[in-house]
């Protein structure tokens, strides 16, 4: 089995350390497309349009959990995008999110940030075509404390990244990101943990 496709149950900690265990309590299916250890396969690419710069990879010097992470390193102004492929391209690969409800992911800003928006692309024979693309969204509006400097878990609903027809959702392979800055940024995103889980929303 495909380790981005690896299936991980988990009981959410903290409530059962606050209410205790009861026996039947319920189970979230935790989906891993890349963290980085077990998940590790994967591939980036950038682009910016405008002035500026930006970047995309896999390091070790920060992390949320094991001990590697993605940095987005961006500066510059207007458009300043990238992707982040958990199959490397591979055309017929992709995670099936189906049973999933919610995109997750941990993400940490340092430095001079702004309002990153994400979208989601499925694979297919043609890469990259329009269909393939769920529609875009701020990570502010989900996570208010998204610039503080800490690590934060946001968890999207997979119902608010809308597809058109020709997406397929049991391919899914790439979280896509971006940065509209109309002032300066200097600031590194890193992001860790990325998955999906079938919690309700």
């Amino acid at each position: 089995m495909s380790v981005f496709k690896f299936l991980i149950p988990f009981f959410a900690v903290a409530a059962m350390a606050a209410n205790g265990f009861a026996a039947g309590a319920a189970t979230t299916n935790y989906l891993v497309a890349w963290n980085g250890e077990q998940a590790a396969k994967g591939s980036g690419w950038t682009h910016v349009t405008g002035h500026g710069e930006v970047s995309l990879r896999a390091q070790t010097a920060v992390a949320h959990s094991g001990s590697t992470a993605l940095e987005m390193r961006c500066k510059g102004t207007e458009w300043l995008g990238a992707g982040w492929n958990w199959v490397a391209f591979t055309k017929g690969e992709g995670t099936d999110v189906r049973p999933m409800k919610r995109l997750i992911l941990w993400v940490k800003c340092s430095g001079k940030g702004g309002d990153l928006q994400i979208n989601l692309l499925c694979g297919g024979q043609e890469f990259d075509t329009p269909e393939h693309h769920t529609t875009k969204v701020h990570l502010l509006k989900y996570c208010p404390a998204l610039l503080d400097g800490g690590w934060h878990k946001v968890a999207v609903p997979l119902a608010d990244l809308r597809t058109g027809a020709g997406y397929d959702p049991t391919k899914v392979c790439e979280l896509q990101l971006g940065l509209l800055a109309e002032q300066p940024v200097d600031c590194s995103f890193f992001l860790d943990d990325i998955g999906f889980d079938d919690a309700a929303e």
